[in-house]
């Protein structure tokens, strides 16, 4: 809050505390009030003004902001809230709740179960749920309430919020998975410690749940989604107990996994197949904020003793020294591509972060011990292995790269300034001195203004700001009109550095105990003057620039935000100006002013005028009211501006003729000259005067007229405003103390607190109100008089006199303007509160409410005049004759001057701001706000005490101040009769027959209304009306949708019924064929249907909720029992406009000159806001029976649609009632702690035919069961009732018995039928056809609600259908009526369902045989919605004809044999682990298949073997609690060989299946036999070939899931397989086989399963009869292994890679030298330093031995001619392997030179005349060296080399020049 900035009035002290009493006091009464009477839009109303009460920055007192944060908690938590309701009450929720200090669980607790419920809904919807579209988004709010307040669950929701969401959990469902952890981690708390079960070992953290997130986690991979909820959640948790991590049980293998996914998620590509692909691409970055926040929170030096036995891993650091290492290099420019971005912006996000926790480690009050808080090695540390990589990103060519790298280096300048702030000076200087490379130009000035503050901060960087000056020279070419980037950069580096630097000669002061650093420092100031004068000659260059048409519309172009950038560092630069130098610039300023006449730049240099002044406003004056108001004397006298004109008139692109270019120069300086001038102003009032009175009377033409008028108000208003007087860095006491100021250079950069700032406030003084007063007095009186003159004279003034009337035109635009400065003078002084004192109060209230709002005697102190004022009456009087002229014009105009477009606009625009300005205009705050917090981002820092520059503390004071002006008039305006009847005339204009009018007056209705709600809704009502009267012109019908298409009534059309009600009926009405309206319909139609939610009739609140907040809140009992006696005559006026509305409804969709688009939109509209709680009538059920058959297809779509929820709602009804029959067929299982579910049996009773413990899910009960599951039984015929009595349906409402009466006699009758499958069976209009989903529900409902009745009907329509099989369309329909008709059978007797399944198998037997390549969808479609979250016996006759449909290896048709394999597919997809027992025989006959001929059949075979082999496994423990335990055991399923031991196989499965192993084993026996049998010719396909790509199938597939239950348990048998593949003499196959090697290697492996895979390729490499082809493909897939799971590699498995690989080098084949060579380079890089030195004894000893191979006539003969070693002798190969060795050792730093490398250069450079290969080798190594050096090599290169070493590399390391 900032109560003691702010400006005091009247000796009051400042931050208004008795209005934010009564304002609060207001809050609270009136929403108990709302909830109690159940009054909507008073609920709504006061939850927004809590809102405003914030935005305030008031402070609720702790009570207080409890109470509202449980009070609308509680109202989001009300079971049947519409969602629109709960996102309004949330989002007041969550600023109320944010601060965590101020809002603790000691204070309030928060059940998180209804929360859940409402986001369920949203996200989970069930069937019978009604879901809009909107839901979505608000949703949102509610998971952010969640996040938000779930601090305040109590310690025992943990677990509950474990029982609900992990027996949910299933990766084999993918999507559902996703979901279900994404919400579970976001309900997790992590402030506090939970309550621990009994059940649960003791020897568990007391986050019991860490090591179970890390099985869930283990469970699926390559799931973005699903890192991003599992990392946030962890990260959340290391930072809320960071100083407490023995609660959290963190592990050294934990952090790894998290690096490990980390380091993925970061996508650098690595081999060759990688790099090709990286380049492109959008760069996710959701999950860098939570990595990053994790590895600085679990950063802690070394422990000595133990926590209660626990010391927490401090491998995470060195963790991340790992990782840079290994990513070093893709942070340099050249490696650009998409982690570019990702990588600067996880350097960012670990700065801030570290700088975050440094600074809270550091502060007093800081809980975390001191043995955990970070050291100075550890900071010393962390800047060390940031900084590198930092400053290679600072120049990337994504500029969101670039400043995601400066924001790092700005951190990192935080922590050590000292080591950060000189390289970043050594960067800065070369790039803008030399000013070839832009990139690096604009990377470092924008570095520049980031970290300027620091650089310039004497406590932080003593040396720095001795560079200050030279650097604002330096930047000064950066400021280019042509070069958007880097001016903006310059602008913002300058802003910044200015905001902590006064601009003062200190050069001649004298300062006693300086030193050196100092001294120069001081000297330097004397260059600021000069560099002031050649910025502003920068600034003039940017005017001259300008194009043309600059200034011709307010748009926002590059050019206006850069002339708006210069203005904001100008502003803050004449703040910080001295006064001699303040002065030499002004004097610069009117010197081009005087001289100069820039059209485009008219507003430009007026802005930079208006904030000229600083804090001078007096030498501005000086400078410039007497140069203007001579030169608009002259020009005036000269006659310009004597031509009347308009806008549509002005020359060129809205500017006056040229020959009043000089005029408006002036004038606009003139203006703004005056502004910001305060009282100095009084000295030259005489002055002023009379040049404005001079301009009124002598400007005609419409810009000198509109600047003449703008003057007045400016003048007014800088006498009359509230605003700081200043915004200079230092307060006026120290600015103005000579001994401070001298030594001001020592506190260069420095910020404050708000606590330590004081505002010097203008506040008007009597004479600036007496000189004010004298001009709105004057002026008013003059503009009043012509004006009424002039209504005079125009009202007798006929239509025909066009030249009389032109002149009346532009003095009505004139004088209008002249009155619309006049008022917004006056909108200044008067409060909104008192208008009512000249007009009495509108009997239409501001808001219709239950509890009448009453008028606040207390309001916001803002610096308006105060009733007993010398000056309020004339102000007051003023005020009310001017809206009496108002009125009286909008009257005359609207009744005879309509067609006069101009001055009617102008009139209008004066309206708006008579109404609607009270001291500020809304989009005037919105631009200081935006403004504010864009330089608050480039300067501010985390976690330093909101400390800030002193001039941001005192522009957010005036936002402040500025806020309060804006609150006065939405929530403190009254409605007057003189306001309503304004108003009303501009509602009366909305709706012109010229276009600019209405759109005018739409925008002033749209600005005016806000605290009008009631009024706004009676207009509203007034423009529906309207489109519903006979013969309403067609202007009329335009004005009328364009209202309803804006912002202004959205909200009405969608939450107020009764306007809703209105809205829809009115839509649908025709309104002819213009195209132009019906794209407004359309347009209009289509934002409601995707904006409309439950709608509300009265708000619903607990009796708990009611009684508590009553007993907290006094409120007046009378008021309160009439509000609620209102509510509810409200609420039954409703119901019967509801009433209405249906019959209403339903008459203009039978009425039979309806169109059918509008009866469907009607259906559509009728659907959204159809109440489904209601009884359901006749007429709606009639009508929609009668659409059902429509023959217009949108028609019947829509009304399905609505039919189907129409029966479900009945359904609904009837189970509330009680009257639901199948409850028999539903029943409950608690079980306790000692029931034990045996998975197995459960499992083989699902694929036998039973009668009890029917579950229709199969996701619940894979993971754990749960405590509490709902199953059904198969009932007999006893369920059946005898008799077609409404009574017997298994769902009878009662109450709509005639609609059900209805529905029974319709769908009993064949002829209904057969018109539904007639309709519906023809070929989509809309081109492919799809299945409808809609009448599948349809007919599902039907078939639940009235069983088998109409079977026989439909049965008909069926056979008839399927007949055709080549018929699409009918076909289609077939399977939704077939779909719908099984699926809900659900709750039908065995008998019927045995009936039923009689006569529907051999359909679809036939169906699914004969179905074509076009048809076969349809009935894959009618799967998908039959089997899912199906119990399997409710479908088993499907199953099995599935299963046994055998494949036939000689079938001709290739289609036949893959619908099969797809049908199998769709099944097992559908039901999942369910089918179990029924896998093992039928994997086996998919394995005999393997060798199919047809590559269509393999590609399906493929994919259903590896989804059965992934189905195989099952945790299915018996409760959360076991799988706590299993994963407390071990360590997060990260040690899966502990599972064993504590009787559990495992989620991650390390073995194959017993029931399968067999039987993979064998495959690969037989496909090694198959490869030994020889081909003839080796042409055409073989067993092997045919095998090894269905094999190839089963990997991609596997690859494909995210679900790594069974994904690696074949790895052993694939891997060496899918080499061998890459060998065999099959084209196709070897590249198949290649690619998904190199894929393999990309997948993140378990950490159990990487040594055994690790082993495989090493054993492979090293195999010699391997072929060199074989292993050139191999070689690639190691890099990427070694690089992917770089952090899970021990020392001992590196040096093993590092040894394999080296051996590589002496390979008799060139390209697995050279290969081995570009992969050793990169393991060095990503190993541990110590391996250098072994290797390059190494590799120095064998070149050394190797002496006598340098040229071949030193050789000795070739002791051996073996085709292994080639046709290279031995030590050629030796010598050009040791070589190859140490270039790699070189090229694995490309852009540093460690200390040994010049060493290895050196002898590198004695091999380069060596004979061939050994030579290129080096030769290459040198220019490679030579390119990555380049950039740096002046600067750090060349340093590390001895004078002896550069002399010898000279001509190896400097390349040639051309004239050498």
């Amino acid at each position: 809050m900032y109560p003691s900035t702010l400006p005091s009035f009247n000796g009051a002290p400042p931050g208004d505390i008795e209005h934010r009493s009564a304002l609060m006091k207001n809050i609270k009464i009136g929403l108990v009030n709302a909830v109690v009477t159940g009054d909507v839009a008073a609920a709504i109303m006061w939850t927004r003004k809590a809102n405003v009460f914030l935005t305030l920055r008031y402070v609720p007192d702790d009570s207080d902001r409890g109470f509202l944060v449980k009070l609308l908690v509680g109202l989001v938590s009300e079971p049947n809230i519409d969602m629109h309701l709960a996102h309004t009450f949330a989002s007041t929720a969550v600023r109320l709740a944010k601060k965590d200090k101020l809002l603790t669980p000691d204070m309030l607790e928060i059940d998180w179960k209804p929360l859940w419920e409402l986001i369920r809904r949203a996200s989970f919807p069930r069937g019978r749920e009604r879901v809009f579209n909107a839901d979505a988004s608000y949703a949102q709010e509610i998971l952010k309430l969640v996040r938000t307040v779930r601090r305040l669950f109590p310690v025992t929701a943990t677990f509950e919020i474990l029982e609900e969401f992990m027996p949910d959990i299933n990766p084999h469902n993918i999507s559902h998975f996703l979901n279900i952890v994404g919400h579970m981690t976001v309900f997790l708390p992590t402030n506090r410690p939970p309550k621990t079960p009994s059940s649960i070992s003791p020897d568990a953290p007391a986050f019991f749940w860490v090591p179970t997130l890390f099985s869930i986690w283990s469970l699926a991979t390559g799931a973005h989604h699903l890192d991003k909820s599992i990392l946030s959640v962890l990260a959340r948790l290391a930072e809320d107990q960071n100083g407490s991590p023995e609660l959290c049980g963190w592990t050294d293998d934990m952090m790894k996994v998290v690096f490990e996914c980390g380091l993925r998620d970061l996508e650098m590509p690595v081999g060759s197949a990688s790099a090709k692909s990286g380049g492109r691409g959008k760069a996710n970055l959701q999950l860098i904020p939570y990595f990053a926040r994790f590895i600085v929170n679990t950063i802690y030096p070394v422990q000595v003793d133990a926590i209660d036995g626990y010391i927490p891993p401090t491998n995470s650091l060195s963790l991340l020294q790992t990782l840079l290492q290994a990513a070093e290099t893709y942070f340099h420019p050249s490696n650009y591509g998409p982690w570019s971005l990702k990588l600067a912006s996880l350097l960012h996000h670990l700065c801030v972060g570290f700088l975050k926790r440094s600074r809270k480690e550091m502060d007093p009050d800081c809980k975390t011990p001191q043995r955990l808080r970070l050291t100075k090695e550890l900071r010393d540390t962390f800047v060390d292995a940031i900084q590198a990589c930092a400053f290679l990103s600072m120049f990337a060519k994504d500029p969101r790269a670039v400043n995601e790298a400066n924001g790092a280096i700005k951190a990192l300048a935080y922590l050590n300034p000292g080591v950060v702030l000189p390289k970043v000076l050594e960067r800065v200087f070369p790039a803008l001195e030399t000013l070839t490379e832009t990139h690096r130009t604009s990377a470092c000035l924008s570095n520049l203004g980031l970290t300027i503050l620091p650089i310039l901060n004497r406590n932080l960087f003593p040396p720095g700001a001795k560079n200050f000056v030279e650097l604002l020279n330096l930047s000064l070419p950066g400021i280019d009109m042509n070069d958007p980037m880097k001016t903006t950069s310059t602008l913002v580096f300058i802003s910044s550095a200015f905001m902590g630097v006064p601009i003062a000669d200190l050069s001649n002061s004298m300062v006693d105990d300086e030193n050196e650093d100092d001294r120069e420092v001081r000297l330097s100031t004397a260059g600021l003057e000069e560099w002031l004068i050649l910025f502003l000659n920068r600034i003039y260059l940017m005017f001259e620039n300008l194009p043309q048409i600059h200034g011709s519309s307010n748009e926002n172009n590059m050019e206006n935000v850069l002339l708006s950038m210069a203005t904001y560092a100008l502003q803050i630069i004449f703040q910080q100006t001295s006064s001699s130098i303040h002065e030499v610039a002004l004097k610069s300023l009117a010197k081009f002013v005087s001289t100069t006449v820039i059209p485009s730049a008219t507003k430009a240099v007026g802005k930079i005028l208006s904030i000229a002044g600083g804090s001078f406003p007096s030498k501005k004056l000086h400078h410039f009211l007497q140069l203007t108001s001579s030169r608009i004397r002259e020009e005036l006298a000269s006659h310009a501006s004597s031509k009347p004109s308009l806008p549509k008139t002005s020359f060129p692109f809205s500017f006056a003729s040229l020959s009043d270019a000089a005029l408006h120069w002036h004038q606009y300086a003139f203006l703004c000259t005056l502004s910001n001038t305060g009282d100095s102003l009084l000295v030259h009032q005489k002055l002023v005067s009379i040049v404005i009175e001079e301009m009124i009377l002598g400007c005609k033409s419409y810009r000198g007229i509109k600047w003449a008028a703008k003057s007045i108000h400016v003048a007014i208003m800088n006498c009359i405003s509230v605003y700081p007087k200043e915004l200079r860095s230092f307060e006026g006491v120290r600015w103005d103390d000579s001994s401070f100021m001298s030594s001001s250079y020592q506190y260069w950069g420095e910020q404050q607190q708000i606590a330590g700032v004081a505002v010097d406030w203008h506040i008007p003084t009597g004479p600036e109100l007496e000189f004010a007063m004298g001009l709105l007095s004057k002026y008013a009186k003059l503009t009043m008089l012509n004006l009424e003159k002039l209504l005079e004279v125009s009202q007798s003034t006929p239509v025909s006199a066009s030249d009389l009337r032109r002149d009346q035109s532009f003095e009505f635009t004139r004088w209008v303007m002249i009155l619309r400065s006049l008022i917004l003078s006056i909108g200044g002084l008067l409060p909104p509160w008192d208008d009512n004192l000249n007009s009495p109060v509108s009997e239409t209230p501001l808001m219709d409410l239950s509890c009448p709002m009453e008028k606040s005697e207390v309001h916001p102190s803002c610096g308006y005049l105060l009733q007993n004022s010398p000056h309020y009456t004339t102000a007051s009087q003023i005020r009310h004759k001017i809206g009496e002229l108002l009125n009286q014009l909008m009257v005359h105009f609207e009744s005879q001057r309509e067609d006069d477009v101009e001055p009617l606009k102008q009139l209008i625009k004066a309206v708006t701001s008579f109404v609607s300005f009270r001291g500020v205009k809304a989009s005037t705050l919105a631009k200081q706000i935006s403004g504010y917090k864009y330089i608050k981002g480039i300067v501010g820092s985390v976690e330093n005490g909101k400390r800030l520059p002193r001039y941001l503390h005192v522009k957010r004071s005036h936002i402040l101040h500025q806020h309060r002006l804006r609150f006065c008039f939405s929530h403190e305006s009254v409605l007057t009769i003189q306001t309503e009847e304004i108003l009303t005339s501009l509602f009366n204009l909305s709706l012109s027959r010229y276009s600019a009018v209405r759109i005018e007056a739409q925008s002033a209705l749209n600005q005016t209304m806000v605290p009008f709600e009631a009024l706004k809704k009676k207009f509203y009502k007034s423009y529906l009306n309207k489109l519903a009267a006979d013969g309403t012109p067609e202007h009329v019908i335009k004005g009328c949708l364009h209202v309803c298409n804006s912002p202004m009534v959205g909200e009405l059309a969608r939450r107020d019924v009764e306007c809703c009600f209105l809205f829809v009926q009115r839509i649908c009405l025709p309104f002819g064929d213009k195209p132009s309206i019906q794209e407004l319909v359309r347009n209009i139609f289509v934002s409601y249907l995707e904006n409309m939610c439950q709608l509300s009739i009265g708000l619903s609140a607990s009796p708990s909720l009611v009684e508590s907040i009553r007993k907290y809140v006094v409120v007046d009992q009378a008021t309160l029992l009439n509000g609620i006696m209102t509510s509810r005559n409200e609420a039954k006026n409703l119901m019967e406009l509801y009433s209405k509305f249906l019959v209403d409804m339903v008459a203009l969709i039978e009425n039979p000159s309806t169109h059918w688009r509008a009866r469907a939109m009607a259906v559509n509209l009728l659907e959204v806001v159809w109440r489904p709680q209601d009884v359901q009538p006749t007429i709606l059920t009639r009508v929609l029976l009668e659409g059902v058959i429509s023959p217009h297809p949108t028609l019947r779509d829509v009304t399905i649609s609505l039919l189907a929820r129409v029966l479900r709602s009945l359904k609904a009804r009837a189970k509330t009632a009680g009257t639901d029959r199948t409850k028999v067929c539903r029943r409950e299982v608690i079980r306790t702690s000692g029931d034990v579910v045996d998975t197995d049996t459960y499992l083989k009773n699902s694929v036998v035919s039973g009668a009890t413990n029917i579950h229709d899910s199969s996701i619940v009960g894979w993971y754990c069961w749960p405590t509490k599951e709902k199953f059904y039984t198969l009932v007999g015929s006893e369920f059946d009732v005898g008799g077609d009595t409404l009574e017997s349906l298994p769902y009878y409402d009662k109450e709509s018995r005639e609609s059900l009466e209805l529905l029974s006699l319709t769908i009993n009758q064949a002829s209904f039928w057969e018109k539904l499958s007639l309709y519906h069976s023809q070929e989509s209009s809309k081109g492919a056809e799809a299945f409808n989903s809609d009448l599948f529900n349809l007919v599902r409902v039907l078939a639940g609600q009235f069983e088998d009745s109409f079977v026989g009907h439909l049965k008909h329509a069926v056979v008839e259908l399927v007949k055709d099989p080549k018929d699409k369309s009918k076909q289609r329909a077939a399977a939704e009526f077939l779909a719908g008709l099984v699926r809900g059978s659900k709750n039908w007797s065995i008998p019927k369902t045995e009936k039923l399944w009689g006569w529907v198998m051999p359909i679809l037997e036939t169906a699914f045989q004969t179905s074509s390549t076009e048809t076969v969808r349809f009935w894959i479609d009618f799967l998908n919605a039959v089997l899912v979250n199906r119990d399997p016996r409710r479908v088993l006759p499907i199953i099995q004809f599935v299963f046994n449909w055998k494949l036939d290896p000689v079938a001709q048709s290739f289609f036949t044999e893959a619908k099969k394999l797809t049908l199998i597919k769709i099944v097992v997809s559908c039901f999942k682990w369910r089918l179990l027992p029924l896998y093992p025989p039928l994997l086996a006959e998919l394995v005999s298949q393997i060798r199919h001929p047809y590559q269509q059949v393999r590609d399906v075979l493929g994919v259903v073997i590896d989804m059965i082999m992934q189905l195989l496994w099952h945790p299915s423990a018996n409760s959360i609690e076991e799988i706590i335990q299993w994963s407390i055991f071990s360590g997060g399923s990260l040690h899966p060989d502990i599972y064993s031991a504590n009787s559990f196989n495992g989620v991650v499965p390390v073995v194959l299946h017993e029931s399968v192993k067999l039987l993979v084993e064998n495959l690969f026996i037989d496909m090694k036999k198959w490869r030994a049998i020889e081909r003839v010719n080796k042409i055409g396909p073989s067993d092997y070939g045919n095998a090894s790509k269905t094999v190839i199938a089963w990997i991609l597939g596997s690859m494909a899931w995210n679900a790594t239950t069974a994904k690696f348990t074949c790895f052993h048998l694939q891997i060496p397989e899918l080499f061998k593949m890459i060998d065999y003499d099959d084209l196709e196959l070897q590249k198949k086989a290649a690619g998904i090697a190199t894929m393999y290697s990309n997948l993140p492996f378990p950490l159990q399963f990487l040594p055994q895979v690790l082993d495989r390729i090493l054993a492979l490499l090293a195999d010699p009869d391997l072929k060199w082809q074989v292993k050139l493909k191999l070689i690639p897939c190691l890099q990427i292994l070694f690089f992917k799971n770089l952090l899970f590699l021990t020392s001992e498995m590196k040096v093993v890679i590092l040894d394999t690989v080296s051996t590589l080098l002496l390979h008799p084949q060139v390209e697995i030298r050279n290969l081995a060579g570009v992969t050793l380079s990169g393991l060095v890089l990503c190993s541990e330093r110590a391996s250098i030195s072994v290797l390059k004894t190494k590799f120095e000893g064998s070149l050394k031995a190797s002496k006598s191979a340098k040229k071949k006539t030193t050789l000795p003969p070739n002791p051996s001619t073996s085709p292994t070693t080639g046709s290279l002798h031995p030590l050629v190969l030796q010598r050009h392997a040791s070589v190859i060795g140490l270039s790699s050792l070189i090229l694995a730093f490309p852009y540093d030179v460690p200390s040994w490398m010049p060493a290895v250069l050196i002898t590198l450079s004695s091999c380069i005349s060596d004979q061939a290969p050994i030579g290129e080798t080096v030769a290459k190594t040198f220019a490679d060296f030579r390119r990555t050096h380049q950039d740096n090599w002046k600067e750090e290169g060349s340093k590390a080399f001895t004078e002896d070493q550069l002399s010898i590399l000279s001509d190896l390391l400097i390349s040639s020049s051309y004239y050498a």
